[in-house]
């Protein structure tokens, strides 16, 4: 037996990607608040890329950056967090 499914959300024009930014940044100044309480100068970005790798690359070189932490909103990383600020003595 053959199936096929498909799936589509009517969005007008960069809604979609709008929508995607908005909810990466989000993330991203979870992620830096975090980094900034630890001692860190942290600022948060977000871009829309083709791929993920690129869209991490052009910000690097955009803001020639020496460091970029890259990471997801679970537990683990907010185990990362609480490690680092333990070892920032906070």
């Amino acid at each position: 037996a053959e199936g096929m499914a498909a799936t589509s959300i009517p969005v007008p024009g960069s809604a979609f990607e709008d929508l995607n930014r908005a909810g990466a940044l989000k993330v991203a100044e979870a992620g830096a608040a975090h980094a900034r309480r630890a001692g860190f100068d942290a600022v948060a970005r977000a871009t829309i890329a083709p791929t993920t790798w690129q869209g991490i690359v052009d910000v690097a070189d955009e803001i020639a950056a020496s460091v970029i932490v890259v990471g997801s909103p679970d537990a683990a990383l907010l185990e990362c967090g609480a490690h680092i600020r333990r070892r920032a003595g906070q």
